[in-house]
């Protein structure tokens, strides 16, 4: 065996190797030694009984603390002998990140940023359309985490999100957590006129129907949607991201905050706090469904400042849009716009190119559509946040005290 023990602060998993995997108490302390291929290894504690003969270099954990026991993983590791990742694991319960394949550049960044590689899965899409989903992991017993976001073509990475979930319940897995970065329907919230579906409520009930025990997603259109489910739903908040990008790069001296129409002022107040901005609302009226919305008044100041006009979303573009020029005939010099989910659906791209709208701050939450790219949009990653949350959820700790 090796000897340059190091030792490792240990609360997050590794599952690379999951046939040797016990529970240990958090709060330990351990030795890590790395141990060539080939080499027989046997537990030093009573507990365990079973001896190993490693397939493949490893590292060899030895806990030390009151009524625990040795502990054996085939980490991924550096030529050092370190952790490939890092060198902190929760050895307490395994856990699974399972990406979808609606944004899979998202799910690897949320696996980098926690330190877990995504478990390798199958996802066939057959020529009827149907869908097949395996994982090619044993998950019996693991905490798992499903990253599927909502985009185009949404009713398919809504069923296979559907397909996920149950194929993991029926393979015994100890916890479900649906990862939602944009909520499917979101802004179906409420019954506004005769014979229509509160398709957002819908969402909640197929969700727990499939077997989800938790949801985790971000900004959602209304607080009120995380009432229609019976599970817990932890809601994260971009917001902090957002100012942080427009912080940096905005000279906020001379600028104020814009609200495209009233029913974002509410939220407007939380960038306002942070940013330390005076706020103007646009008073818009939209008389039906289409993309139309023209804005009738402005409430607050926006001449010879910079204009930041604010949205939880930005879908078609039209409320923002019309917001931009509204604010720009008002003596506005230079409008800058952020919003948390770029759903940019049908021509929005092209009509943000083309409007006075200078920069469009996003996030990530929604992948962007490679073929219009457009030089205006700037995207602010939040990979670490959902990162930080799932280890939160897995560890018990709180999700609230994120943004605290």
């Amino acid at each position: 065996m090796a000897t340059d023990a190091t030792e490792y602060r240990m609360f997050r998993p590794n599952p690379a190797w999951p046939d040797i995997r016990r529970m240990v108490r958090q709060g330990y302390m351990a030795i890590v030694t790395r141990v060539p291929a080939s080499t027989a290894i046997e537990p030093d504690g009573n507990d365990v009984k079973a001896r190993v003969v490693m397939p493949t270099p490893c590292l060899r954990v030895d806990v030390h603390a009151k009524n625990c026991f040795a502990f054996y993983l085939n980490l991924q590791c550096e030529d050092n002998g370190a952790p490939g990742t890092r060198d902190r694991y929760d050895m307490a319960n395994d856990i699974k990140i399972i990406a979808g394949t609606s944004h899979p550049a998202l799910a690897q960044d949320i696996s980098n940023h926690l330190g877990v590689p995504l478990s390798a899965t199958e996802i066939i899409r057959f020529g009827n359309e149907n869908i097949l989903f395996q994982s090619l992991e044993n998950v019996r017993e693991s905490d798992v985490f499903v990253i599927q976001t909502s985009c185009p073509p949404v009713s398919d990475f809504l069923v296979e999100l559907l397909i996920i979930i149950d194929a993991l319940k029926h393979a015994s897995a100890r916890r479900v957590t649906a990862v939602l970065p944009y909520f499917p329907y979101a802004r179906s919230d409420k019954k506004d006129r005769p014979r229509i579906s509160i398709t957002a409520r819908l969402m909640a009930d197929l969700l727990e129907t499939a077997g989800a025990d938790r949801v985790l997603t971000m900004n959602l259109h209304s607080p009120q949607v995380g009432g229609f489910f019976r599970i817990p739903v932890d809601q994260l908040n971009a917001t902090p991201v957002v100012c942080d990008r427009l912080r940096e790069t905005t000279a906020m001296e001379n600028s104020v905050l814009v609200a495209g129409d009233g029913s974002e002022a509410k939220d407007l107040g939380d960038y306002a706090n942070r940013l330390n901005l005076p706020i103007a609302v646009v008073d818009k009226r939209r008389v039906d469904d289409s993309e139309n919305a023209e804005a009738v008044a402005l409430i607050g100041d926006v001449h010879g400042k910079n204009g930041l006009i604010i949205d939880d979303e930005i879908a078609s573009g039209g409320t923002m849009i019309e917001a931009a020029r509204f604010i720009g005939a008002h003596g506005a010099i230079r409008i800058e716009a952020a919003a948390v989910h770029p759903v940019l659906s049908g021509n929005a791209i092209r009509r943000i190119e083309d409007s006075p709208i200078e920069r469009l701050v996003v996030t990530d939450t929604i992948p962007l559509p490679a073929e219009t790219p457009s030089d205006k949009i700037e995207v602010v990653s939040v990979a670490h946040l959902f990162a930080d949350a799932i280890h939160a959820i897995h560890t018990g700790e709180s999700v609230s005290a994120l943004f605290t």
